[in-house]
């Protein structure tokens, strides 16, 4: 082999291992928690959850749910287009439990949990019913805070 063809056959190893890469990309569903928030709420041991998710692949990935694992029950928490800091804008709109996740857009989901404080929480993304993404947290102690 002369240096042309080595050359030759180094550039299109290269050109397969990009368009393998590529496709990869593209076919990818990958669903994350990028952010968690825990506020306190006004009633006696009862938290709002807000997490900020996102798919990471390049395909749409149907079915999501956010739940949170801990306390006195689990909570899926829920997808609200239009939120305000006094709540859900609109008093009839559903909450979505299960959502689309669109490749690269994020969105916030939420919901309240009820616990004592020091209660150790998981917040599991699920797609299709397979966890993608899990986080643990520990709730705030409000004679600390």
């Amino acid at each position: 082999m002369n240096k042309i063809q080595i050359t030759a056959v180094i550039g299109t190893v290269i050109a397969v291992i990009a368009l393998i890469l590529y496709i990869i990309d593209r076919i990818i569903v990958e669903p994350a928690i990028l952010q968690t928030f825990i506020d306190r709420t006004p009633k006696v041991n009862e938290y709002i959850i807000r997490a900020f998710i996102s798919n990471e692949g390049a395909r749409k990935a149907h079915d999501c749910e956010v739940v949170a694992i801990g306390g006195d029950n689990d909570v899926i928490l829920d997808h609200v287009p239009i939120d305000s800091l006094k709540g859900r804008i609109g008093v009839d709109w559903p909450a979505n439990k299960k959502y689309t996740l669109y490749p690269r857009r994020p969105i916030w989901v939420r919901g309240y949990i009820t616990a004592e404080p020091n209660t150790q929480i998981a917040i599991v993304l699920r797609w299709k019913g397979k966890v993608y993404s899990r986080l643990s947290f520990t709730l705030p102690d409000p004679s600390v805070c």
